[in-house]
């Protein structure tokens, strides 16, 4: 066993280099190996169950913050004394022309062009933090 050890640690090829490790492994070592293989299998098989639930968490969470964010946009329309826009399952969609958001309202609220911004609004879909 040493001996294919030793020769299969020097072979170039990875795929000759596995192939004599198994054949240098008496019975024995097969059930071994199988085992190992299985636990292998069942490890990623739960990595894989793992990842999904995650990335379903996180869809939920990204839901929950969308539905949250729009309610507080319908909320500081509602407030601002505007009529809130449509709600749609992606989330917001400004009305045509009008809407906190526009360039129309920007404009009337800061006094500045179409193009440009005013603090953290919302111009023409494109966020404007300030840095």
């Amino acid at each position: 066993m040493a001996t294919a050890m030793t020769t299969s640690r020097n072979s170039p090829n990875p795929v000759t280099r596995v192939l004599e490790t198994v054949r240098a492994v008496d019975e024995t070592g097969l059930e071994e190996l199988q085992v190992a293989v299985d636990e292998l299998q069942g490890g990623v098989k739960r990595l894989m169950a793992d990842r999904e639930l995650a990335e379903k968490r996180r869809q939920e969470e990204m839901d929950e913050i969308r539905r949250a964010l729009s309610k507080l946009a319908r909320d500081v329309e509602v407030r601002q004394g505007k009529q809130p826009r449509v709600e749609t399952t992606m989330g917001l969609e400004p009305e045509v022309g009008e809407g906190p958001t526009s360039a129309a309202a920007v404009s009337r609220e800061c006094g500045i062009g179409d193009n440009d911004y005013c603090g953290n609004i919302r111009v023409d879909g494109f966020d404007n933090r300030l840095s």
